[in-house]
């Protein structure tokens, strides 16, 4: 089973046994937080295809995330609500 909800990470697979089961299952799932933004050359123009990481750490555990820019030069990130590092690379 994998839980997941708008505005929350998801859940790493959960294994369970219906005939194992007493009382209901409590799935907790961590909020997140978006980051969107362009990456632009020196004159101002749209790069497409860059590489964009955020990557931090969450409760001592570290994370990272990456996409790529569109069209626009435009990215979005979802990712823990925690202090992260932005890269870009193209």
């Amino acid at each position: 089973m994998i839980a997941e909800a708008p505005g929350h990470s998801r859940s790493t697979p959960l294994e369970a046994d219906p005939g194992r089961l007493q009382g209901p299952i409590t799935v907790t799932l961590p909020k997140t937080t978006q980051t969107s933004g362009r990456v632009l050359d020196p004159d101002g123009k749209p790069i497409a295809g860059a590489a964009v990481g955020v990557l931090g750490a969450k409760g001592g555990a570290p994370y990272y995330t990456r996409t790529m820019t569109s069209a626009m030069g435009e990215f979005v990130l979802v990712h823990p609500p925690a202090p992260f590092a932005l890269r870009a690379t193209h």
